[in-house]
C-alpha cells in the first residue's frame, strides 16, 4: 500500500493541511460509495493497492450531503501561464479571463485576430489522444485538462486566450490550471445554473469494441454511483 496523503482524519479528527483539492471518495472492494467533502477541513487517506481490483481507497470520518451549485460562476481576475504544446512542440502563452453569465467557455486565438471557438460538442473535431476543437478550419488542441479543471472547480464562464494552436501541457494534468483558478478566485454570478437531466438509460460504445462503453443511468438524489471499468 502506498499512502499519498499523510493528514488522515480518524475518529472525527480534523486536519487543515491536506494538499488535495478533490472530492473525497470512499471505496470498498465490493461497493463504491461516493462522498463529497471539503479537503481543506476534512482529509482522507489516499492509497493504492497493487493486488486489488480497486485501486483507490479513501477512509473518512464524516459523511457530507451533496448540493449542486445553484448559480453560474466565473473567475475573479485574469491569470496567465505559458508552456509547450505536447503534440505540436510549439510555445504558447495562455490567459484566462472572467466572462459574463451565459458566455460559457470560449477560446480565442489571439494569433488569428482573436478568432473565437466555443467549447461545445458541435465544435469537437477529434478526440484521439487529445480533445480538439475546430470552427471554420481553425483548430485548438489539447483542451481536456483545462476544461476538466473548469468543471472540477465549478467555472461556467471564462474567456481563454492563446497565441498558438495547442494549450500548454504544463505538468500533464489539470492541477496547474486548478491552481491558477484558485489563485484568481471564483465569483458567483446571478444567472441560475442549468443542468442536463438523464431520464432514461443511454449507452455510448465503440463500434470496434462493444466492451468499451459509457452507460449513464438515471439515479435518485442524493447521488450514489456504482460503475465498472474494464
Amino acid at each position: 500500500m502506498r499512502s499519498w496523503c499523510k493528514n488522515t482524519a480518524r475518529s472525527g479528527q480534523s486536519t487543515k493541511s491536506c494538499p488535495f483539492k478533490i472530492p473525497l471518495i470512499y471505496c470498498r472492494l465490493n461497493k463504491l460509495a461516493f462522498v463529497i467533502g471539503n479537503p481543506a477541513t476534512e482529509c482522507g487517506c489516499f492509497a493504492t493497492y497493487e493486488s486489488s481490483p480497486i485501486a483507490v481507497s479513501f477512509h473518512i470520518a464524516k459523511t457530507y450531503s451533496i448540493l449542486p451549485l445553484t448559480h453560474e460562476q466565473t473567475i475573479r481576475a485574469a491569470v496567465t501561464c505559458k508552456g509547450i504544446g505536447l503534440h505540436s512542440g510549439a510555445p504558447v502563452n495562455l490567459r484566462i479571463l472572467p466572462a459574463p453569465a451565459g458566455t460559457g467557455i470560449v477560446f480565442h486565438r489571439t494569433d488569428l485576430d482573436g478568432f473565437a471557438i466555443e467549447a461545445s460538442g458541435r465544435n469537437v473535431a477529434r478526440v484521439s489522444y487529445a480533445t480538439s476543437l475546430m470552427k471554420k478550419g481553425v483548430l485548438i488542441s489539447t483542451t481536456e485538462h483545462l476544461l476538466s479543471a473548469f468543471t472540477g472547480v465549478g467555472i461556467d464562464n471564462a474567456i481563454v486566450e492563446l497565441d498558438n494552436l495547442e494549450l500548454p501541457i504544463l505538468d500533464g494534468s489539470a492541477r496547474p490550471f486548478v491552481e491558477m483558478i484558485q489563485e484568481a478566485g471564483i465569483r458567483k454570478q446571478r444567472k441560475a445554473r442549468t443542468y442536463l437531466r438523464i431520464v432514461r438509460d443511454i449507452e455510448c460504445a465503440r463500434a470496434i469494441s462493444l466492451s468499451r462503453c459509457i452507460r449513464p443511468t438515471p439515479i435518485p438524489f442524493p447521488i450514489r454511483s456504482t460503475f465498472l471499468i474494464r
